[in-house]
């Protein structure tokens, strides 16, 4: 069977087309769906330099962020959400879920402790916490896109809250 050249030219395009879009889709996923929890530390491990002494606070779900991958060679103090595995269905609660359940109260109790000049967290528990960051002086100062389609306790936005003047 002798085939035409527009069937193989027909072919070829298709086949070109059928790349660019796997170009398109794989550029989406690695470079923009779900990147702010790396844009945000990055940001931070490269600007610590100016603020000496940070006390960074990743309010947000467990195993958000590449952490301490970032933070080489840095004098930043960082902290986040605990949680262990559960050894046993008697275990304690975590602080994650003790944060989830009441962020309120869980910052009331472990503000103090911690006195950090930098906080993290997505953008649907930053609306929760609006009037306690006031409160306490912080600012938004960065906010980085995370996802078009938020779920649970993930949001669209990274937002990083800087203690201002008082």
């Amino acid at each position: 069977m002798i085939l035409n050249n527009g069937f193989i030219a027909f072919h070829i395009i298709t086949c070109l087309i059928s790349i660019f879009q796997s170009f398109k889709s794989l550029n989406f996923i690695i470079f923009v769906f779900q990147s702010g929890t790396t844009k945000v530390v990055q940001h931070l491990s490269e600007n610590l330099n100016e603020n000496f002494g940070a006390k960074i606070w990743f309010l947000m779900p467990c195993h958000s962020t590449p952490f301490h991958s970032h933070f080489h060679l840095t004098n930043a103090d960082l902290r986040f959400l605990e949680c262990p595995p559960k050894l046993s269905e008697n275990s304690e609660l975590d602080e994650d879920e003790k944060f989830y359940q009441n962020p309120l109260e869980f910052l009331e109790q472990n503000f103090e402790h911690f006195s950090p000049t930098h906080i993290v967290t997505f953008d649907s528990m930053s609306e929760i916490l609006k009037d306690f960051l006031a409160a306490k002086h912080f600012e938004k100062c960065h906010q980085f896109f995370h996802s078009h389609f938020p779920e649970g306790r993930v949001g669209s936005w990274v937002d990083v809250h800087c203690r201002g003047k008082k």
